[in-house]
């Protein structure tokens, strides 16, 4: 918080933004994102971690979430909004149109399956993943996969099902090679040249 304004202005020539993995939830720390979140102008904005926990509790409202994707598992989606994860579960799909409405974001619900809602209400099931995914980091991995496929010259949309694709089936290569028991979060990300080459060539 002390730097902000000095962060504010490092931040201004990046076309995507990344926020929340390994911020650590020091008040100073979520007051800095709090503000970072609302003078961004409109870049576009990964939000995960720390990050989703400094906007928790309805704090969301406040803000601006167009043109951003949040990447929350069902237990920070329930912080986000302000109630339990068994209310949350109750009526999943009241709860993320209602949220998709106030804020026009893209949303990620990290899980089994991991599920993409799109502003305009479309749902994207992703078909890959597995449960070695559920380690410390790997959602890391995502938000920075995401944020470099939302940096090239495509649609906010398309970058981050290529981003949630890629991640999963990165993972899942590595269970073929390994066990799900196994692999780390670098794993995924030192496997994803071999899996981009490998989806290539299955193109080609």
């Amino acid at each position: 918080e002390d730097n902000l304004d000095d962060l504010i202005k490092d931040i201004k020539w990046a076309d995507v933004i990344s926020i929340g993995p390994g911020l650590g939830r020091n008040k100073k720390t979520q007051n800095a994102v709090i503000s970072i979140l609302k003078k961004r102008r409109n870049k576009k904005i990964v939000i995960d971690a720390d990050a989703l926990y400094a906007i928790g509790n309805n704090l969301y409202k406040k803000i601006n979430l167009r043109n951003s994707v949040l990447t929350p598992h069902m237990g920070e989606f329930a912080n986000l909004l302000g109630i339990s994860v068994q209310q949350l579960q109750s009526d999943i799909l009241y709860y993320v149109k209602k949220f998709l409405k106030k804020t026009n974001a893209f949303l990620v619900l990290k899980g089994a399956p991991t599920i993409i809602f799109t502003p305009k209400g479309e749902i994207f099931i992703n078909s890959t993943g597995n449960s070695g995914m559920a380690k410390f980091g790997t959602g890391d991995v995502l938000t920075g996969l995401i944020a470099g496929f939302a940096s090239q010259n495509i649609s906010f949309e398309k970058a981050i099902l290529s981003a949630v694709y890629l991640h999963s089936l990165s993972a899942d290569i590595l269970s073929f090679k390994n066990t799900e028991l196994t692999f780390t979060a670098t794993d995924i990300l030192k496997n994803i040249p071999f899996t981009t080459k490998f989806l290539l060539s299955s193109c080609a």
